[in-house]
């Protein structure tokens, strides 16, 4: 009996002890759920959003939160709306006094180009890629938004995810759509490049990738692997003449692919304050942790007065002309006239 009693003892007490742990899980679970509710109330609005995602994303039984989300959502769009207001201005502007001059301009017929697009339904978050438009960068944020951080990654895996999102482009496409009147839900946008800086970028590009006889380079004509390049004058040449209006994949431009003579966008970012214009895009959602902050600004972007006439010297006035009426309002809708201004002076 005496050898009994300790053993059926310490039996009571593990028993007691699981209980008890069980109790206590339970309780903390109920404790949290209700302490989610009581302190969402005295969070901040970017603060807010990260948090309604992580709890309440597809719950059937949050209709009063996610409704609580849509009108931050709108706050936020009213934001960012507010800080871009003086460059989506500008574009209107510029759009309405071409739209006078060239009322039949295929710039106010916008076809969409679906691949183009980046859309992410959650934070309703809506992008038109443009090659070397820091189109990589955002590539990768839109992944991390997508997977909540635990991903960053390329373009192809960025449409893998949205392939999973948006069963067909018909889907997204009502999406880009939405975006043709003033009040719609997802917070659009774009980024700006001088055309110029563009031109020298894509040149840079090809010729070290040529040079490179790299796996993951896509072979052009113009452009052979380990063959010899065309001069900066021949590569304008090749750009102002092509019959395709997107001469290497990349030369497209912004007016055609985005259509910002047709679509309302809410913020426009510029390659010059490329760091600062994401945050403030990506901030106001609760996403400031996606994008670093010290990043790097994707190009010099720094051409001063006198540089468009040195690196135009020996291009012909022929192809300057040419080159000019392909992308005359990329420049103007970007608000790039300075430049526009001396590239117009060495056909005179």
């Amino acid at each position: 009996m005496s050898v009994q009693m300790p053993h059926n003892y310490i039996k009571q007490c593990l028993v007691f002890i699981a209980a008890s742990l069980i109790v206590f899980l339970l309780l903390s679970v109920k404790l949290f759920d209700v302490s989610k509710k009581v302190s969402i109330r005295n969070l901040r609005l970017h603060e807010r959003f990260q948090i309604d995602r992580y709890w309440f994303n597809e719950d059937p039984e949050a209709n009063e939160e996610k409704f609580q989300i849509d009108q931050l959502l709108k706050i936020r769009n009213d934001l960012v709306r507010a800080k871009f207001r003086n460059r989506t201005e500008r574009i209107k502007k510029v759009c309405e006094e071409e739209r006078k001059v060239w009322p039949s301009s295929g710039i106010f017929k916008h076809r969409i180009i679906s691949f183009l697009w980046s859309a992410e339904p959650h934070y309703k978050m809506l992008l038109c890629r443009t090659a070397k438009h820091g189109s990589t960068s955002w590539a990768s944020h839109f992944v991390k938004i997508y997977t909540q951080g635990q991903e960053g990654g390329s373009q192809v895996l960025l449409k893998k995810i949205e392939q999973n999102e948006f069963k067909s482009n018909t889907e997204k496409n009502v999406v880009i759509r939405s975006i043709t009147t003033p009040e719609h839900e997802y917070l659009s946008f774009f980024v700006c490049r001088n055309p110029v800086e563009k031109l020298l970028s894509v040149y840079k590009y090809m010729v070290d990738m040529a040079s490179a006889d790299s796996e993951s380079f896509l072979e052009r004509p113009d452009f052979p692997k380990g063959g010899t390049p065309p001069t900066w004058e021949k590569f304008i040449y090749l750009v102002a003449t092509s019959t395709s209006n997107n001469y290497l994949g990349m030369m497209r431009p912004l007016v055609v692919g985005c259509g910002p003579c047709t679509y309302d966008y809410d913020a426009v970012v510029m390659m010059e304050t490329y760091d600062q214009d994401s945050r403030d895009i990506l901030e106001p959602s609760g996403l400031g942790w996606v994008s670093p902050v010290h990043a790097n600004n994707h190009g010099s972007h720094t051409l001063q007065a006198g540089d468009v006439t040195k690196i135009f010297a020996k291009v012909s006035k022929s192809d300057i002309v040419t080159l000019l009426s392909k992308y005359k309002m990329d420049f103007k809708v970007c608000g790039y006239e300075e430049t526009l201004e001396e590239l117009t002076k060495l056909t005179a």
